[in-house]
């Protein structure tokens, strides 16, 4: 069968095996992940103490897979390295769509006994079709039919991003993380030391896949480098793809080596891989949430001249000098603009030049829409940043109820009608409440935050790189 028909039914199955969860030290953590899934859930698990554990959820558990009254299309598996043989003779013989294998202790110990079970497993699975991801991994996340590696993740929805990571701890990170953010996953892979599928099967059918709109990927090692790199060629022009490369130094080295098996390639042969595919290099977690924040919700930028307005001199001096240190312009503005601007700033001293100090003075806080109205329509700028703190609004909207109304409103209404990319940073303070009340009506409009100048002006430059070049 096509491995893309494979992968489809293991990303969207009807009936899934959980086998051998166990209580103790695990408060049976795969079935509450799967306590969701729309379709029909089957418990696998030859102990009558769990059985009785496990029916008082209200999941029917089975001695054997082959005792499943109807097809089983995915399966995941956390039992003995030592009896998988015998189970998935079984899961040959039931016709299992696909195993995803939580069970380690392979290749990757370095142990004798460990390479000696995965000789025999490289030879088996072949033999009996069976269709393996892992091991050493926790399988498929599909929020939208709630189906989940972990009772932790959301489930209900999903979104326009597939998220490919060899390691599980990575996947759920990244999908929890990228939630908090405004970010939902369409289809979710871990697959670990990818003995039969590796990152390029998934990337395959990601880069087809309608629901998925940008790709995430983390990987340690890659078997098939020269056919990675072709679909990183054919699927960039078309979707995004972010790469976040564990193990470019010695140390991440040896722990890739350990965790996934996986032998670390030079960290300059992957940055040429990555440049010359088209693809986008995220170094690290945070910075893969922040250029898919910014692929998702800004519209394609223009160019590198970036226009910033801050309440604070001191933030306007901060932000310039660590936007263009990355590489992006803070440009002097036409004559045309600072002629507007001089009318709206001659009552007061704050600098207009660019970037704009808006200052704290309550008469001048109806200037905002008119300034940013000037930076919309300004064309040596191709993106705005405007800078104003979470409490400054709270704070302002005591006084004037319809400050933060005017606030959001103007923001949105740039967004929808002007075309350009804008970004608000939110510096951090001591009212965290505030702030999360703030970003979450920002998220609302599809306005991305940030509250790390630095951070977002390394993933704003990688964006405006993935669209110039």
């Amino acid at each position: 069968m096509d491995k893309l028909k494979i992968l489809d039914r293991i990303f969207n199955p009807k009936t899934v095996a959980v086998v051998g969860d166990k209580l103790l030290n695990n408060n049976y953590m795969w079935l509450q992940g799967v306590k969701t899934f729309q379709g029909k859930v089957y418990s696998v698990n030859i102990d009558p103490k769990e059985a009785v554990g496990i029916e008082a959820l209200g999941i029917k558990n089975y001695p054997s897979i082959l005792d499943i009254p109807e097809p089983v299309d995915y399966a995941f598996v956390s039992i003995p390295r030592e009896v998988i043989p015998t189970f998935l003779r079984d899961c040959a013989k039931k016709k299992v769509g696909g195993v995803a294998l939580f069970t380690s202790g392979y290749g990757e110990t370095g142990s004798p006994e460990g390479r000696r079970l995965q000789e025999e497993l490289m030879k088996l699975v072949p033999e009996l079709g069976v269709t393996l991801i892992g091991p050493n991994c926790v399988g498929v996340f599909n929020p939208k039919i709630g189906l989940g590696n972990g009772p932790e993740l959301y489930h209900g929805t999903g979104g326009p991003v597939g998220f490919i990571s060899q390691s599980g701890r990575n996947l759920l990170d990244f999908a929890g993380l990228a939630y908090q953010h405004g970010i939902k996953i369409s289809k979710g892979i871990s697959y670990g030391n990818a003995y039969f599928y590796d990152s390029p099967d998934f990337l395959e059918y990601l880069a087809k896949d309608e629901e998925t709109r940008i790709i995430g990927i983390y990987i340690e090692g890659i078997k098939d480098g020269r056919r990675l790199f072709k679909l990183l060629q054919e699927t960039t022009p078309k979707k995004p793809i972010v790469i976040w490369k564990g193990g470019q130094t010695e140390a991440g080295a040896r722990a890739t080596s350990s965790h996934t098996g996986s032998l670390a390639e030079s960290s300059k042969v992957w940055q040429t891989v990555i440049r010359q595919s088209g693809a986008i290099e995220a170094d690290g977690i945070e910075e893969l949430v922040d250029i898919t924040k910014l692929l998702l919700c800004l519209p394609q930028p223009r160019g590198y001249r970036i226009g910033i307005i801050s309440m604070n001199g001191g933030q306007c001096v901060a932000m310039a000098d660590t936007f263009s240190r990355v590489g992006l312009e803070v440009p002097l503005l036409t004559e045309k603009s600072y002629q507007q601007l001089s009318e709206i700033f001659k009552a007061v001293g704050s600098s207009y030049k660019n970037p704009i100090d808006m200052g704290l003075p309550w008469y001048l806080l109806q200037a905002f829409k008119p300034v940013l109205e000037i930076l919309g329509c300004e064309e040596r700028i191709d993106t705005v940043v405007v800078e104003i703190p979470a409490l400054f609004i709270k704070m302002a909207q005591d006084i004037y109820p319809d400050f933060a109304n005017l606030i959001y409103g103007t923001i949105f209404d740039f967004e929808k009608t002007v075309g350009k990319p804008l970004l608000v940073m939110l510096p951090p303070s001591f009212h965290e409440e505030a702030e999360r009340e703030v970003r979450e009506r920002f998220l609302q409009g599809n306005i991305p935050t940030f509250s790390n100048y630095s951070r977002a002006a390394k993933a704003l430059k990688k964006v405006v790189d993935y669209y110039l070049h």
